[in-house]
């Protein structure tokens, strides 16, 4: 079992692009009274098919309008429902913003995509044959630091169940990846998603600003786009009204309350926790780089990719890549259909994408991370909604 922080997202990716390719012949426009129930509908299958406690998806189409949907229970043990807008963490979805830092150094002339990482860490092995650019796309070899290690899940969970509030030494896991076999060589001819790259990055950003990593998404993406409910959450306590948090991968055959525990571990690749609200804003900013970044900028995002994960989409045509710090999907005439990323940490899934071809939003939240390995709820929420509305999203061919 892996560290869910760590779930790759090219398990959500092979089924999310599995399901889109079922979808041969798209519905036709549907008439605004029919979005919600159509939605609605997608949301009750995903819920169907991969259960959770509870469910939040917010749904949002400019000029069509916008679909909040609730699902399950936020308090397993007082039977408390979910509620729109309940906090949890998000995982990996942490990575865009850890992204999006980088790039604005980058805008600022601090940092260049071609940079060297030997320039900031010179004990890395082979470093001056990976850059920054290499780091964001996943494309630089560097193993994960868990790297399906047994014995680094164990010493995480172990130390948590003792102590939710224990706070790990990054810059231990960083050397650890470091010190791993590289996964393929040569640097940048691969995709290979990897937490060691991301959590080198956020000290990147802190050894070039001179300001911690908390600050920098406090100040820089935050604050700007008025994310008010989003926070770092390295000691554990999510702020209230949050949803309680529930893993049946901690202990085998036992479903554990993991509300308390912090996400240390996690720091840049992950320890954000955060609101479907905030998380419209920022889908947005992510796709649009409005608020964060000048549009030269956001043209990197979409630019600078690692290899393909695999061939396009028989039906759809869409191909995914892995680029600076985002997931994208580009369509048979090698236009974006989506910037999107998923998350997973122990308690925790989410899904957040934003549509460019139509300004459309997705975000999905549940409080419980995969036990099956394959499909979560947020993810199977948002497969469905493309399946059954692909016109909302501009995916239909």
């Amino acid at each position: 079992m892996s560290i869910p922080t760590r779930a790759s997202p090219r398990s959500a990716w092979l089924v999310l692009f599995g399901a889109l390719a079922l979808s041969l012949i798209p519905p036709p426009c549907l008439a605004r009274h029919d979005i919600r129930r159509t939605l609605s509908a997608a949301v009750d299958a995903a819920w169907a098919q991969v259960r959770t406690p509870g469910l939040q998806v917010r749904i949002d189409v400019p000029g069509r309008g916008s679909w909040t949907f609730v699902r399950g229970n936020a308090d397993v043990e007082m039977n408390r429902p979910m509620r729109a807008g309940m906090q949890q963490p998000i995982g990996s979805i942490t990575k865009t913003m850890t992204g999006t830092l980088i790039l604005q150094l980058v805008e600022k002339g601090k940092l260049s995509l071609d940079d060297t990482l030997s320039r900031w860490y010179p004990e890395a092995p082979e470093g001056d044959r990976i850059t920054i650019g290499m780091l964001l796309n996943m494309s630089s070899g560097i193993a994960d630091f868990e790297n399906g290690r047994d014995e680094t899940d164990n010493y995480i969970k172990d130390l948590l169940l003792k102590n939710p509030r224990h706070q790990f030494d990054i810059d231990e896991f960083i050397a650890l990846g470091l010190s791993l076999d590289r996964e393929f060589d040569p640097p940048g001819s691969k995709f290979g998603y990897t937490n060691t790259a991301t959590e080198l990055l956020g000290r990147i950003a802190e050894k070039v600003t001179g300001r911690t990593y908390e600050q920098l998404l406090k100040r820089r993406l935050w604050r700007p786009l008025n994310m008010t409910r989003t926070f770092l959450n390295m000691r554990g306590g999510l702020q209230a009204p949050h949803a309680r948090l529930y893993s049946p991968n901690v202990i085998p055959g036992q479903t554990v309350n993991v509300t308390r525990w912090g996400l240390s571990f996690s720091w840049a690749a992950g320890a954000v926790a955060s609101t479907l609200s905030d998380l419209h804003r920022w889908a947005t900013a992510l796709g649009t780089g409005q608020g964060v970044l000048r549009p030269e900028t956001q043209a990197l995002r979409s630019q600078y990719c690692a290899p393909p994960w695999g061939p396009p989409s028989k039906n759809l045509g869409l191909t995914s890549y892995y680029c600076l710090g985002s997931m994208v999907f580009r369509d048979s005439k090698d236009r974006v259909v989506a910037y999107w990323h998923n998350g997973e940490i122990w308690g925790a899934t989410a899904m957040l994408a934003y549509f460019p071809l139509t300004g459309a939003t997705y975000v999905g939240l549940a409080n419980s991370d995969d036990e099956s390995g394959g499909n979560t709820a947020p993810v199977a929420a948002m497969q469905n909604a493309l399946m059954a509305a692909p016109e909302l999203f501009g995916v239909a061919p």
